[in-house]
């Protein structure tokens, strides 16, 4: 049972537990996000690092000739394949610009053609081995370098000796990063001269920017002013947002993300990685929903135990209530069932107390009923029986005497006019006997009685009476007989003053344990509420009687729907 009761201490239990719940989840919540905020960008830092790690690991690589590259223990086997591509290109770069002079004639050498043969060479500079020759050529007259301390390197000292060498990498203008190598000329299997070539290695950067960062991520890298040095091919016409702090921005995908920079090692270069913002934060938005699914699922779970707290707190109320409600409806002989050892206990023992009193004085209060209604249907008898015996026989010895004096004087108004009033006299001494109490009653039955009764009204009050059905007339007692056709009496009297009625249907309806009398007429009906405020005699003691017989009774109307009295009485 759902009350206004329950529901209001529902609803405050339900309040208390989940602002308890509010003010220890979201402390919780809060440290949770900051820990996994801190962690995600930990993460990312560590993927920042890693890829700056790797490029200074190469660039050392290429600038120690060092066979082996150490990578960190967390490195992506993705960006590990993806260096050694690149250092495998070097080596073919330097193989292939090697290649291309030595093949050469030297008798007929000529840096043009070599430079127009590969278009990674910046310049070319050959110098004889005697150093009294040289000369020097570049693609560009912006690309133009010192080349006086040329032969004082380790590097082309190694040339001198017959080697292929690819000296050092360096950073031009424009952050261009270009690779010396010194290739050695050879007539006659001996060295002549030496050619130095600057070749342009910007573009094997790109291969390391094709790496996906996380699932939807990419790097780029720059310098310190924010020139682009290698960007993702797909972003290669953007405009750089760089800035010189790590924190969310609109990156190069023109999206929010979260960016990440590192500085490469022994390089003048920067690597800035960007995350898109959802992915960056998914544990994050996942360990929110997750959150907030478990503080939903808490205030679920508050409301439902403040429900279940609330019912069994107001148990023993519902219970009262009910008791209190079946009482009201007539049950007397109902007890509450609350043993308790608390203010509500001791109140269901003052109900039930209460409640035995007040079931003591109306037994009484029926009993002192029932003995007057079987007095007053004594007196009834007795004064039936008293008229139709004494004033009956009285009244009939008048007429037959006054009946011989008109034989005498039959032309004798006055005798005519007494001889008419004592039959009148007669015939109301005789109906006043039955309405009193019908002698037939006890010698015919119920039925009977009442078919002679319905007869009479009929014919006085003008109006079409039906009654339908039987009833086993030697299951009820005399005294329950005499109240049924009171209670069926005083109900069409009821009707014929008051109903403005023409038709009445009276039904009986009989089952193994009650008997069900139904009186319906089609008159003009009435509000019921007025039987609350104005108690009519005539229903009162309808209901009475019912109530004596352990009946109920029931009336029905609607203003021009007429009326509907229902009688169900037990068969015992």
């Amino acid at each position: 049972m759902n009350t206004s009761l329950q529901r209001q201490l529902t609803i405050t239990l339900s309040s208390v537990i989940i602002l308890l719940l509010i003010l220890i989840g979201l402390p919780i919540i809060v440290i949770s996000v900051q820990i996994q905020q801190r962690e995600s960008s930990r993460e990312q830092q560590q993927i920042a690092y890693q890829i700056a790690h790797t490029l200074s690991n190469i660039i050392q690589h290429i600038q120690t000739k060092s066979t082996d590259i150490q990578y960190p223990d967390s490195t992506n086997p993705s960006t590990k394949f993806i260096t050694t591509q690149i250092i495998n290109m070097v080596n073919l770069t330097v193989s292939r610009v090697s290649s291309h002079i030595q093949q050469t004639d030297p008798d007929m050498l000529s840096l043009v053609s070599i430079l127009e043969l590969d278009s990674s060479i910046q310049g070319l500079h050959y110098i004889t081995l005697d150093e009294t020759y040289q000369k020097q050529i570049w693609r560009s007259s912006d690309f133009s370098l010192d080349t006086n301390n040329l032969s004082q390197t380790e590097s082309f000292q190694l040339a001198k000796q017959g080697f292929s060498v690819q000296a050092s990498f360096f950073i031009a203008d424009h952050n261009r990063l270009i690779m010396i190598i010194h290739t050695p000329i050879f007539a006659e299997r001996q060295v002549i001269g030496i050619v130095t070539a600057w070749v342009d290695m910007t573009d094997i950067w790109h291969y390391l920017t094709d790496l996906q960062v996380a699932e939807t991520g990419y790097f780029y890298i720059v310098d310190h002013q924010g020139h682009a040095v290698a960007l993702p091919e797909q972003f290669s016409d953007k405009p750089i947002p760089f800035n010189r702090t790590s924190g969310i921005y609109r990156g190069l995908n023109g999206r929010y993300v979260v960016g990440q920079i590192a500085a490469i090692e022994k390089s003048p270069w920067l690597v800035v990685i960007e995350i898109p913002f959802v992915e960056a934060y998914t544990n994050l938005f996942i360990l929110l929903i997750t959150l907030l699914a478990i503080l939903m699922f808490g205030a679920g779970l508050a409301i439902l135990m403040a429900r279940l707290i609330s019912q069994r707190l107001l148990q023993p109320i519902f219970i009262l209530q009910k008791s209190a409600k079946r009482i009201s409806e007539g049950d007397l002989s109902h007890r509450i069932d609350l043993k308790r050892d608390d203010e509500l206990g001791f109140l269901a023992q003052a109900f039930n107390q209460m409640v035995a009193t007040l079931e003591q004085n109306i037994n009484q209060l029926r009993t002192i009923s029932q003995n007057m209604l079987s007095t007053q249907e004594m007196e009834r008898k007795q004064i039936a029986r008293q008229i139709h015996d004494e004033l009956g026989q009285t009244l009939t010895m008048l007429k037959l005497n006054l009946g011989l004096a008109i034989r005498s004087y039959p032309d004798d108004k006055l005798l005519l006019s007494a001889h008419e009033l004592t039959d009148s006299a007669h015939e109301t001494a005789r109906t006043l006997s039955h309405e009193l109490r019908p002698a037939m009653l006890d010698d015919l039955g119920l039925l009977p009685t009442l078919e002679w009764y319905i007869d009479r009204l009929e014919q006085r009050a003008n109006l079409a009476i039906s009654m339908t059905g039987t009833i086993s007339e030697n299951k009820f007692s005399s005294e329950i007989k005499t109240a049924l056709y009171r209670i069926i009496v005083e109900a069409l009297t009821n009707i014929t003053k008051h109903a403005k009625a023409e038709v009445i249907t009276i039904k009986l309806h009989e089952t193994i344990d009650q008997l069900t009398i139904t009186i319906h007429d089609d008159g003009q009906g009435f509000d019921t509420a007025i039987l609350n405020e104005t108690q009519s005699l005539g229903v009162a003691g309808m209901r009475e009687r019912v109530n004596l017989l352990h009946g109920d009774f029931l009336i029905q109307s609607e203003e021009e729907h007429g009326t509907n009295v229902q009688i169900t009485v037990p068969i015992n």
